[in-house]
C-alpha cells in the first residue's frame, strides 16, 4: 500500500477527527444510559468507544509507528476487528428493539460476529492473495458492513417518520452516508480521493452525534 494510507498529514488530521467524534458519540450515549437506565445506550457507548480503537491505530499509522502499520495483514485484522465488534454490537443493540427475545438477537450478533472473523482469517491468511487485504476488505465491506448500514440506516428512517422523531431521522442519514463512504473505500483507498471520502465520513459521524444528543432529549429509543 503507498504511503498516501501510511504517513500523511491529511490521514493524521482525518484520523484525529473521526476519533474525537466516536469519543462524544460515547460519551453521549453512555450520558443517557445514566439518565435513562436503557441498556441499549450501554451498548451503543461500547460499541463506539470500541470503533474509535481503529482510528486511534489510524493516527499512530500517520505517524509511522511500525505496530500500526496497516500494510501488513496481521496488524491490518489488529486494529480493523475493532470495525467488526463494531457492526456486531451495534446490530445487537438495534435488533434488540424489533426482536422480543434478546437470546434470538445475541445469537444473531454473535454469528455476524464470527463470519466476520472467519472472512478475515481465510482472506489475510488462508487465501494466497496478492492483494490480501483488498481482497478481504471488498468481501467484508460489499457482503456484510455496507449492506447493514444500508438497512439500519433504513430503519431509522422509518422509526422516525413512523413515530415523528427527529433523532432517529439523524441518525438513519448518518447511517447510510457511511455505507456510501465504504463504497468508496472500495475504488479510491488507494489514492488522495480517499481523503475525500474520509472527510465525508466525518460527517457522517456528525450525523449520529445529532442524532444520539437529541435522542437523550427525546427520551426515546433511537431505532
Amino acid at each position: 500500500m503507498p504511503d498516501v494510507e501510511i504517513k500523511d498529514l491529511n490521514l493524521l488530521v482525518l484520523a484525529f477527527q473521526a476519533f474525537v467524534l466516536l469519543i462524544l458519540i460515547s460519551y453521549q450515549n453512555l450520558r443517557t444510559f445514566l439518565m435513562s437506565r436503557n441498556e441499549i445506550f450501554l451498548i451503543y457507548f461500547l460499541s463506539f468507544l470500541f470503533y474509535s480503537f481503529l482510528f486511534l491505530g489510524m493516527i499512530f499509522q500517520s505517524l509511522d509507528f511500525e505496530f500500526a502499520n496497516m500494510s501488513k495483514p496481521e496488524i491490518f485484522l489488529a486494529w480493523r476487528q475493532f470495525q467488526i465488534i463494531w457492526i456486531g454490537s451495534i446490530y445487537f443493540a438495534i435488533s434488540r428493539v424489533f426482536f422480543e427475545k434478546k437470546v434470538f438477537s445475541a445469537v444473531l450478533s454473535v454469528f455476524l460476529i464470527f463470519v466476520s472473523y472467519s472472512w478475515f482469517f481465510y482472506g489475510l491468511v488462508l487465501s494466497g492473495s496478492k492483494n490480501a487485504i483488498e481482497f478481504t476488505m471488498y468481501g467484508f465491506l460489499y457482503f456484510i458492513w455496507i449492506p447493514l448500514c444500508f438497512s439500519l440506516g433504513t430503519l431509522f428512517l422509518w422509526y422516525g417518520k413512523k413515530n415523528k422523531l427527529l433523532s432517529p431521522k439523524y441518525l438513519g442519514c448518518g447511517f447510510i452516508l457511511l455505507a456510501i463512504t465504504y463504497m468508496a473505500w472500495s475504488p479510491w483507498h488507494l489514492t488522495s480521493i480517499y481523503f475525500i471520502w474520509f472527510s465525508v465520513f466525518n460527517i457522517s459521524l456528525v450525523l449520529l452525534l445529532i442524532g444520539f444528543s437529541l435522542a437523550s432529549i427525546e427520551k426515546t429509543k433511537p431505532s
